[in-house]
C-alpha cells in the first residue's frame, strides 16, 4: 500500500448494509474511524444508494447510486480530510472505477470548509460540468469512449498544489482546468468554492441536493493525499489503488539469486 494513499474502499466485506463503511485501509496516521462515511437508504433499490458485495473492480463490492431519491448523496466520506487541503504542497487526487448511468454520465461532488456551497462534478465522455465554475475554466484534450454503463472504467481526479486540474478517464488525459481552482477568478461571481480542506466528499449527486444525480456506480474507491501522475492514471486503469506505489514481494527467483550472491560472500570472507 502507497504511503500517499489516505483511504481506500474496495465495498466487498461490508455485510450489513447500514453500518458505517470504514475503509479497508487508511494511512498509517489514521484510524479507520476517523474516515467517517454515510451510506443512504442502501436496502432498498428505490432509495439513494444500493451497497452490492460483489460484482465490483477487481474482485470487489460497488455502490450504485440511485437518482430516483434525490434529496441526499448516495455515500458521503466527511471528517479526516484535513490532509486534502488548497493549501497542502503536494495536491490532492481521487480515483475511482466508474459505470456511467444509461446517458453515458457520472457525478460526484466536494464541500470545502472554507465554502458553504458544494461544487458538483457532471463528467461525460465529452464534457466536464462544474457547478458554480466561470466559462471556458474546463479543456477537454480527447475525447474518450472510456466511460460506459456496461463495463468498470477508471477515473483519476488530481489537483496539484497550484489548484490545477487534471482528470483522466481510462488512463487517459481527458481534460484540465486552464487556471487554478482555488482562483477567484475562475469561478461565476469571483468566489471560490475550493477554500480550505475537503470537508465532505460523496458520490451520484450534489451533497445535499440533488442537481447532477445520476444512476452511476462506482467502486475501487481511494482518497490520496498528493496529486497523481499521468503515469499513476495508466496505472489505475488496469490495476487496483491498492497496489499503486506498493513495494512487490521478491519472487522466488530473486530470493534464489540473492540467497547464491550470499553464499558466495561467506565464502569469499572465509578464504
Amino acid at each position: 500500500m502507497s504511503p500517499d494513499l489516505l483511504g481506500y474502499w474496495n465495498f466487498s466485506d461490508i455485510v450489513d448494509q447500514n453500518i458505517n463503511l470504514n475503509p479497508i485501509s487508511v494511512a498509517p496516521s489514521y484510524a479507520k474511524n476517523e474516515l467517517n462515511t454515510n451510506i443512504y437508504n442502501t436496502v432498498n433499490k428505490n432509495s439513494s444508494s444500493t451497497l452490492y458485495n460483489t460484482g465490483g473492480a477487481f474482485g470487489g463490492g460497488y455502490i450504485a447510486a440511485n437518482s430516483r431519491n434525490k434529496s441526499g448523496n448516495n455515500f458521503h466520506i466527511y471528517g479526516g480530510l484535513g490532509d486534502m487541503s488548497t493549501t497542502e504542497d503536494r495536491g490532492f487526487a481521487i480515483s475511482m472505477q466508474t459505470k456511467a448511468n444509461a446517458t453515458g454520465q457520472v457525478s460526484f461532488s466536494f464541500n470545502f470548509s472554507g465554502s458553504a456551497d458544494d461544487s458538483t462534478f457532471i463528467i461525460t465522455n465529452n464534457s466536464v460540468t462544474l457547478g458554480g465554475i466561470a466559462s471556458g475554466v474546463w479543456n477537454i484534450v480527447a475525447s474518450s469512449s472510456s466511460l460506459s454503463a456496461n463495463d468498470w472504467s477508471s477515473l483519476v481526479f488530481s489537483v496539484n498544489n497550484d489548484g490545477i486540474a487534471n482528470i483522466y478517464l481510462g488512463g487517459t488525459l481527458f481534460a484540465n482546468t486552464s487556471g487554478s481552482l482555488f482562483d477567484n477568478a475562475q469561478w461565476a461571481g469571483g468566489n471560490s468554492r475550493w477554500r480550505g480542506n475537503i470537508a465532505k466528499f460523496g458520490l451520484g449527486s450534489k451533497i445535499n441536493g440533488s442537481y447532477g444525480a445520476t444512476e452511476s456506480s462506482f467502486s475501487d474507491l481511494a482518497l490520496w493525499d498528493k496529486s497523481l501522475s499521468a503515469e499513476d492514471a495508466a496505472f489505475l486503469a488496469n490495476n487496483s489503488a491498492i497496489s499503486l506505489g506498493a513495494v512487490p514481494e521478491p519472487g522466488a527467483a530473486a530470493l534464489s539469486l540473492l540467497g547464491a550472491s550470499m553464499f558466495l560472500f561467506r565464502r569469499k570472507i572465509r578464504a
